[in-house]
């Protein structure tokens, strides 16, 4: 999978090729573009906080539980976790 860095860096080379083009409607493509690439790097930003919190509870959960009631605990968590991120 592709990193928000990734993304980033696509975004920042649509800005230089938009720079470049004389045509207008060329530039405009390559704007969109940019803006696009931003967009998916915020995405993959949240998708990663969001793993990264819930790795975090799985390892708060399961330490000393009995591994039924963990799963239970963390699934009740991950769905109030996802009504929290837009």
């Amino acid at each position: 999978m592709a990193s928000a860095k990734e993304f980033r860096e696509n975004a920042n080379d649509c800005l230089v090729w938009a720079r470049t083009v004389t045509n207008e409607h060329e530039r405009a493509i390559f704007l969109d573009m940019a803006r696009n690439w931003r967009e998916a790097a915020s995405k993959a930003e949240r998708s990663e906080i969001t793993y990264k919190l819930r790795a975090g509870q799985l390892e708060q959960i399961s330490a000393g539980t009995d591994p039924w009631r963990a799963s239970a605990e963390l699934a009740r968590r991950n769905r109030r976790l996802s009504a929290r991120v837009p």
